[in-house]
């Protein structure tokens, strides 16, 4: 059976943040596979908000997959944000802060 989970961020009150999640998000460099999708909450450009399907193939790849997208993540915000990921065997919260 795959592991199903669900990811957002909080809600990001910085425009250049908003805008550089949903360049990144549309860019090739993101997975688009059937276990993780995107979907943005509230389009709007000074504010908004991102969540979508992660998943995976054994107990925790919820968690190892955001893992492994967080630096990549960290290069391009402005400022610091939190993604939740709500995988099926519990929650973690990602405090991710600017590195680029």
């Amino acid at each position: 059976m795959s592991e199903r989970g669900t990811w957002m961020t909080d809600f990001i009150y910085c425009g250049d943040t908003v805008t550089a999640l949903r360049e990144y998000f549309q860019a090739e460099r993101c997975p688009d596979n059937k276990y993780f999708t995107v979907q943005e909450l509230f389009e709007h450009q000074h504010c908004g908000a991102f969540f979508g399907r992660i998943g995976g193939m054994y107990p925790g790849e919820e968690l190892h997959s955001m893992e492994g997208l967080i630096p990549e993540i960290e290069q391009v915000i402005k400022t610091p944000i939190r993604i939740c990921v709500f995988a099926e065997d519990g929650s973690q919260i990602f405090e991710l802060a600017p590195k680029g």
